[in-house]
């Protein structure tokens, strides 16, 4: 993957989560108080953000827009 198509990547990805409830929810069940890690470069934007976001509560909208602010 380019760099440049990894914010993109990880829009999809929330997206994705979003209409999929089940997969919200066992998402939470099973990463609830749990370290998440991930080949992708630091700093950099990953799936492992939402899912973090995700397992401590967030909807996978909020996720990406706390990993994209608007006007960043």
């Amino acid at each position: 993957m380019v760099d440049g198509d990894r914010a993109a990547a990880v829009v999809a990805y929330a997206q994705l989560l979003d209409v999929r409830p089940d997969l919200v929810a066992a998402a939470r069940a099973a990463l609830a108080g749990k370290t998440l890690v991930c080949w992708c470069p630091v700093g950099q934007p990953c799936h492992g953000d939402v899912l973090a976001a995700v397992a401590a509560g967030a909807s996978p909208l909020e996720a990406v827009r706390r990993l994209f602010p608007p006007g960043r």
